[in-house]
């Protein structure tokens, strides 16, 4: 009896070390993947709209994109689709830099222009 109680209390702490060993390895791990997890953070500002002529609006959207992982990430394109209140839905089409600029010295009523 006294040797299946040492063999059990001897088997406890073996136990107990690797599983010790095997926690600090997955925690090890973990803490070393931390930036690795991509995920975008994005809010829209602000909405600015301007009507070009009977059929065209223009919507100026101002909106923030972050990232917090530690990998760069690069953006090549954004889609725009607004779905109006009677479920019809319409495509943005982006515009250039310099159109941009254009549109906000011609349009004064969408206000200076926030993210250059």
């Amino acid at each position: 009896m006294i040797s299946l109680i040492v063999i059990n209390r001897t088997f406890a702490i073996t136990f107990g070390i690797g599983l010790l060993l095997v926690a600090s390895l997955v925690a090890f791990v973990l803490h070393q993947q931390r930036g690795a997890h991509l995920e975008w953070r994005g809010s829209v500002l602000k909405v600015r709209t301007a009507q070009i002529d009977e059929t065209s609006t223009l919507m100026i959207i101002d909106f923030r994109l972050s990232n917090p992982a530690a990998y760069p990430i690069i953006v090549r394109t954004i889609d725009l689709e607004m779905q109006a209140a009677d479920g019809t839905v319409a495509n943005g089409v982006p515009i250039a830099a310099s159109d941009a600029d254009r549109m906000f010295s011609y349009y004064k009523l969408l206000g200076p222009q926030y993210n250059p």
